[in-house]
């Protein structure tokens, strides 16, 4: 586990972020201001590699660093390995075990806290994901609602798994990652379907790993 950091570390251990923090809390200030619960967002893509975690992530500590919410990371992906390396390796944080039974569900679940601000991370414990069912994954969240401010969900890609689809009725948005250049316009599409067949709600896209062609200074000129 990582030693103790303080604020100005964790800081500069984050600038590698996919998304901008204007872009994070542009984002942020058009949800609705919920007082009895938490706001609940999963993200979630067609395919693998689309950077789903990471976006997950700088929208966490976007939040919670920044805006001071108390945040809930939760993966809802397979752990091969020990979670406190998993977690480690996907979210490149300082995290800190925590013991809370609330947030382990009956030992499934490994929980970590991030140093210096408000946000946790909780994720499958070893070859245990594939047990949790997905009312399981729905109990857990809405035990979660009254303890967090925003609830991030970092769900596996819709190829490799069908929880992504069908949490999407469960949560009050879903945000879909994009490759760009890389993703699949049929599978994109059907991601989509399969969410409106289910009645969730899609708040938008992100469009990550853009390449910019034509240098910024050009687009002022155009």
């Amino acid at each position: 586990m990582a030693a103790a950091q303080t604020l100005a570390t964790v800081a500069q251990m984050l600038q590698s972020r996919f998304l901008t923090e204007q872009d994070a809390t542009r984002l942020f200030y058009l949800l609705p201001h919920q007082q009895e619960k938490a706001f609940t967002i999963q993200f979630l893509a067609p395919d693998p590699g689309a950077g789903t975690s990471s976006i997950t992530r700088d929208f966490a500590v976007v939040a919670s660093e920044k805006l001071g919410l108390n945040i809930l990371l939760l993966s809802t992906s397979e752990t091969t390995g020990p979670a406190a390396t998993a977690a480690q390796n996907r979210y490149v944080l300082p995290l800190q075990a925590e013991q809370g039974a609330e947030l382990t569900f009956g030992g499934s679940l490994a929980a970590f806290r991030v140093q210096q601000v408000p946000l946790w991370v909780v994720m499958p414990n070893e070859h245990v994901g594939a047990q949790i069912h997905q009312r399981d994954w729905i109990s857990f969240i809405k035990t979660q609602e009254d303890d967090f401010d925003l609830i991030l969900i970092d769900s596996p890609a819709a190829s490799a798994s069908h929880m992504g689809a069908g949490l999407s009725a469960n949560v009050d948005a879903n945000i879909i990652v994009i490759e760009a250049e890389m993703t699949d316009y049929n599978k994109t599409k059907y991601l989509i379907n399969r969410i409106e067949e289910m009645k969730g709600y899609i708040l938008g896209t992100v469009l990550n790993r853009r390449h910019f062609y034509v240098p910024n200074y050009i687009y002022k000129h155009i």
